[in-house]
């Protein structure tokens, strides 16, 4: 006779298998690009602030991102954690791809970005940990 496991643990452990599956690709189409977004100043983030992160095809000028994320600061300071989940169908083999991010004040103002000479990813199916540095902008 197998013990009977509740309800909410059979959800958690079902949650955890299709995070595995999916965060390593195998099974699903997807990857999963996660780190941190971070920036060098001294200074605190407006509570209404929002942090957006977006994968991008640097061939495709002006394209919509392959993926992205908004993060509402909400009193949270840097490092601030993202994770971009992104269908391997759309990721080209001899494309080049980057991670931008922004945070933007509650008006819109831009607070900091991602520099311009931001190195893109040399493989996103294997991009581990990145730690985004923003800068404030020129």
């Amino acid at each position: 006779m197998h013990p009977k496991i509740p309800s909410a643990a059979k959800w958690w452990l079902s949650a955890f298998a299709a995070g595995i599956l999916f965060g390593c690709g195998q099974g699903g189409g997807a990857t999963r690009i996660a780190g941190t977004v971070t920036y060098r100043e001294k200074v605190a983030l407006p509570d209404t602030a929002a942090v957006n992160v977006r994968l991008e095809d640097v061939a495709a000028a002006g394209a919509a991102p392959l993926a992205q994320q908004t993060i509402e600061v909400e009193g949270q300071q840097v490092p601030i954690p993202f994770a971009l989940d992104v269908d391997r169908a759309a990721l080209q083999a001899k494309h080049h791809y980057i991670v931008r991010a922004t945070i933007r004040a509650a008006g819109g103002e831009v607070l900091f970005t991602t520099p311009p000479d931001q190195k893109p990813l040399e493989n996103p199916n294997t991009s581990g940990h990145l730690e985004i540095v923003l800068a404030r902008p020129n």
